[in-house]
């Protein structure tokens, strides 16, 4: 099976004995003809099985079919490179409060835990409360 790819995916084209890395630029559903580093390129594509138009890091384009390209994911340098990936972070603008009521628990009970750490030696911890819980919108299980 082929890999899915979306506008902006970093990939690997494979041409022979040479490769390249690139950005997809363009999807094709429909048969499509370009003009590529001076030459006419033509990709039979559908729906199912699209052709992609990518940038290629070296300057000029190229038009491929899913079989001449794979994913060109990077290796992290660092620690924190490996800790930002979508992999490990999520799909953006997924955030997840981790609660009821759209997070309004969570910063509830953190003013709460601010204030006891400014007033109180030593502060301890700050748990939640079942008013905390009713406040907020959720539903009190009884255990």
């Amino acid at each position: 099976m082929t890999e899915t790819f979306r506008l902006g995916d970093r990939v690997q084209l494979e041409a022979g004995d040479a490769s390249a890395h690139g950005e997809i630029t363009a999807i094709h559903t429909e048969d499509v003809t370009i003009n590529a580093d001076g030459e006419k390129v033509r990709r039979e594509a559908t729906p199912d099985r699209p052709a992609y138009t990518v940038e290629k890091d070296e300057g000029g384009f190229a038009l491929v079919s899913p079989d001449e390209i794979h994913s060109a994911r990077q290796t992290p340098r660092t620690r924190q490179e490996a800790l930002e990936t979508p992999d490990y972070l999520g799909e953006p603008d997924a955030a997840e409060h981790g609660g009821v009521a759209g997070g309004d628990l969570q910063e509830k009970v953190g003013k709460r835990d601010e204030k006891k750490r400014a007033n109180e030696r030593p502060a301890g911890a700050t748990r939640v409360r079942q008013g905390d819980e009713r406040d907020a919108g959720g539903k009190m299980r009884k255990g």
